[in-house]
């Protein structure tokens, strides 16, 4: 079964690049965490003359990640809309999607 789209809206861009964009650099900054957790054990992490410890880490890791994920999908949509937009004023963009699994929603 093929389904093609010939438009794109906005938000379900967004919603793409923010499914993609937080699931993979919710891996990314665990996995730095854990490093710098590590590191950090016995010594310490000097930020503005305080020694912060692993246990600090991930409280950062929580805050820090869905703001990073917010940030970076909202530059990459305004790019990527912006760059599909002017694509579209000279070409046309058609999607055709494989094997879709049809659904039937109710409302």
């Amino acid at each position: 079964m093929f389904v093609k789209a010939e438009r794109l809206s906005q938000l379900s861009l967004f919603k793409l690049l923010l499914t993609a964009l937080s699931s993979s650099l919710f891996v990314l900054l665990l996995v730095i965490s854990i490093l710098v957790a590590a590191f950090s054990y016995h010594s310490g992490i000097d930020f503005f003359g305080k020694a912060y410890h692993y246990s600090y880490i991930f409280i950062v890791f929580i805050i820090i990640w869905p703001l990073i994920s917010l940030f970076l999908t909202g530059l990459l949509w305004v790019l990527s809309a912006s760059g599909l937009w002017l694509f579209s004023q000279i070409f046309s963009i058609k999607l055709e999607f494989e094997d879709v699994i049809e659904t039937h929603l109710e409302q």
